[in-house]
């Protein structure tokens, strides 16, 4: 037997979200469409999260999530960073663009693109990060 497909709008509207217990700050109005089926879905949506314009699509396959595509204008990195439990390293309103083929945290590929203007960086806490020293040279 076929499995039912669907169709399905979404409408995501928060002021806080809560993860493993722990309360973050996150405005969200999202909506978009689920389309597909349990086990092979497509997702679509667009609105404002993180203080940002987003707009992202990914497929759902048999609990697997791939094809990521994602843009988010102006977003705010302390919400990004509170959600992802990183500490503060980044304050800012980058413009992101996102592009993974696979979600895989022990093989990450694909490509983010972040552009800040204006945005400050916490060098000491990086470099502890990753585990090395970060330098900069100024170029004319």
């Amino acid at each position: 037997m076929e499995e039912q497909k669907f169709k399905l709008k979404y409408l995501i509207n928060s002021e806080k979200v809560e993860l493993n217990r722990e309360k973050i700050v996150l405005n969200m109005d999202i909506q978009g469409f689920l389309t597909g089926n349990l086990k092979n879905m497509d997702v679509k949506g667009a609105g404002r999260a993180f203080d940002a314009s987003v707009k992202f699509k990914f497929k759902i396959v048999d609990e697997n999530i791939s094809s990521i595509k994602a843009v988010a204008v102006g977003a705010e990195t302390k919400q990004i960073l509170a959600l992802l439990k990183q500490p503060l390293y980044l304050v800012g309103k980058p413009n992101i663009l996102l592009n993974v083929p696979k979600l895989d945290l022990k093989n990450p590929s694909g490509k983010v693109i972040v552009k800040i203007d204006n945005g400050k960086l916490h060098i000491t806490l990086i470099s502890k990060i990753l585990d090395t020293k970060i330098t900069f040279e100024e170029q004319l």
